[in-house]
C-alpha cells in the first residue's frame, strides 16, 4: 500500500512538473529570478523521489547483487524526501493562517526576553537552594542520622544540584516524595511547625510575585515586537511605490470613465502607459464634481478595492469627496487628489497635530496684523472705555460674560454679523 502510495504521489508531481514546463518554458521555470531556488529545488526532489522508486523496483526485479545494494540507499533518498514538505511552508503566505504567523513571530521576538527569565529564575531557585541545603540537608559535624522519616528528608536535599531540583519541583506545584505524600508535610513533623508558614511565603513569592512579574514582562516584550513587526509591515505597504502607482491608476481610470468627457479609448492608453504630453496635461486639469466622485466611489468595485489596497479605511470613505475639497468649490481636482491620498494613508502621527497647531497660531497672527492694520483695535478700546462708562461719565464694573456679549456685538457691527436676539436681550 504504502508503494502504491509513493508511486502515485511521484506521478502527480511529475505531472505537475510537465505542465509548468509547458506553460512557462524550461527558462521561465528554472531561471526566472523570483522563483528559480524553489522550482529548481522542486524538481530536484522529484528526481530523487524517482532514483528511489527505481531502486526499490531494480531490486526486486533484476536478480543481480550489486543492484539489491544499491537498493539500500533507498532509505537515504526516503529521508532526504522529507525535505519535500517544506512545500507547505508556502501555505503560511495565506491569510487563514495570520495568526498562526503572528504567534510564531511573537514568540520569537519574546525570546530574548525568556531566555533573561530563565536566568533570574535560576538565580532565585540556587539562593534559596543553598539555605534549604544548609538548614534541611545532612550535617557531615553531626552524628549520623537514624531515623528514617528524617533520612528520607535529607535525601532531597543531600547536595545542592539535588535540593535545586527539589526546589524547582517545589516551585511548580510537584513537592512530594517518591511515595507520594507531600515533602513538607515530613518537614513540619520533624523540624517544626514554622516551616510549614516557609513554605508558603515560598510558594507565594514564587507564584504570586516572580511568575506574574515574567509572565507580564515577556507578554509585553511579545507584544512590542508583534506591533513593531505590523507597524514594518505597513511601513512596507506606504513605501511599494508600485502599489501606490497602481492603484492611483485604476482609480483615476474609474472617474475619469464616469466624470469625464475624455474617451474611453484615451483613458485605457493611459492604463497601459501610453499617453502623450497633451493627454498628461488634460489629465492633471480634470476635475471631478463631488456627486460624480461620490457616484463612482460607492457604485465602481474597482475604485474602492484600489482604496481599499491604499490602507485608507473604508469608512473614511463617504467623507472623501468632502476631505478631498479642502477650498469647497465643490469639485475635486487631480492634484487635490493625488495630495489628498497621499495623506490620507498610514495611521494619525503626533507630527499632523502640531502641524495644524502651528497652522492655526500662523493664521492667528496674520489675522490680528489685518485687524490691526484696519485699526479696529485703537477703536475697540475706545468703544469700551465708553460701554464701560456709566450715567454721567461714571465707570461701572461690567463682569467678563457681559464683556465678551458687547464685544461680539461690536464685532457683529463692524462685519456685518447680527447678534441673535438672546444676546441683545442679555446686554
Amino acid at each position: 500500500i504504502y508503494l502504491a502510495v509513493d508511486v502515485t504521489f511521484s506521478a502527480i508531481f511529475w505531472l505537475e512538473l510537465i505542465i509548468k514546463v509547458a506553460m512557462k518554458g524550461c527558462k521561465k521555470q528554472f531561471c526566472s529570478k523570483g522563483d528559480w531556488v524553489s522550482n529548481n529545488f522542486d524538481a530536484m526532489l522529484i528526481i530523487i523521489d524517482s532514483i528511489s522508486l527505481f531502486f526499490v523496483f531494480g531490486g526486486d526485479l533484476i536478480e543481480n547483487d550489486s543492484v539489491k545494494e544499491s537498493s539500500g540507499l533507498a532509505s537515504l533518498f526516503r529521508i532526504v524526501r522529507l525535505l519535500r514538505l517544506a512545500r507547505i511552508l508556502r501555505l503560511l503566505r495565506s491569510r487563514v493562517f495570520q495568526d498562526l504567523l503572528s504567534m510564531i513571530q511573537g514568540m520569537l521576538g519574546g525570546l530574548a526576553t525568556l531566555g533573561w527569565s530563565v536566568v533570574l529564575f535560576v538565580i532565585f531557585i540556587y539562593v534559596v537552594s543553598l539555605i534549604f541545603r544548609q538548614l534541611l540537608g545532612p550535617n557531615v559535624e553531626k552524628p549520623p542520622v537514624t531515623d528514617e522519616k528524617e533520612l528520607q528528608v535529607q535525601e532531597y536535599f543531600f547536595d545542592v544540584p539535588r535540593s535545586m531540583f527539589t526546589m524547582f519541583r517545589c516551585s511548580f506545584g510537584d513537592c512530594t516524595t517518591d511515595g507520594g505524600t507531600p515533602l513538607f508535610e515530613h518537614v513540619t513533623e520533624l523540624y517544626g511547625g514554622h516551616w510549614s508558614l516557609v513554605y508558603c511565603c515560598f510558594s507565594f513569592v514564587v507564584v504570586i510575585g516572580l511568575f506574574n512579574v515574567i509572565s507580564a514582562i515577556f507578554v509585553e516584550s511579545t507584544m512590542q515586537a508583534a506591533q513593531k513587526l505590523q507597524a514594518k509591515k505597513r511601513q512596507t505597504r506606504l513605501d511599494d511605490e508600485t502599489r501606490w502607482a497602481m492603484n492611483v491608476i485604476t482609480l483615476l481610470h474609474a472617474l475619469l470613465l464616469g466624470g469625464t468627457t475624455m474617451c474611453e479609448s484615451e483613458i485605457d492608453a493611459m492604463m497601459e502607459g501610453r499617453c502623450s504630453h497633451q493627454m498628461v496635461a488634460e489629465i492633471l486639469q480634470a476635475e471631478f464634481s463631488r456627486t460624480d466622485f461620490e457616484k463612482v466611489l460607492f457604485e465602481d468595485d474597482s475604485a474602492m478595492s484600489a482604496l481599499v489596497e491604499l490602507d485608507i479605511a473604508k469608512h473614511d470613505h463617504k467623507y472623501l469627496s468632502d476631505i478631498l475639497d479642502p477650498d469647497n468649490s465643490g469639485a475635486i481636482g487631480v492634484l487635490e487628489l493625488v495630495d489628498g491620498l497621499k495623506r490620507l494613508r498610514g495611521e494619525p502621527r503626533r507630527s499632523d497635530t502640531i502641524a495644524i497647531d502651528l497652522m492655526v497660531r500662523s493664521l492667528q497672527e496674520k489675522v490680528d496684523d489685518i485687524w490691526r492694520g484696519l485699526g479696529c483695535d485703537l477703536a475697540r478700546k475706545k468703544q469700551e472705555r465708553e460701554a464701560a462708562a456709566g450715567p454721567g461719565g461714571r465707570l461701572m464694573h461690567l463682569d467678563p460674560r457681559t464683556l465678551q456679549v458687547r464685544e461680539s456685538m461690536w464685532r457683529g457691527s463692524i462685519f456685518g454679523i447680527h447678534p441673535n436676539e438672546r444676546a441683545v436681550d442679555y446686554v
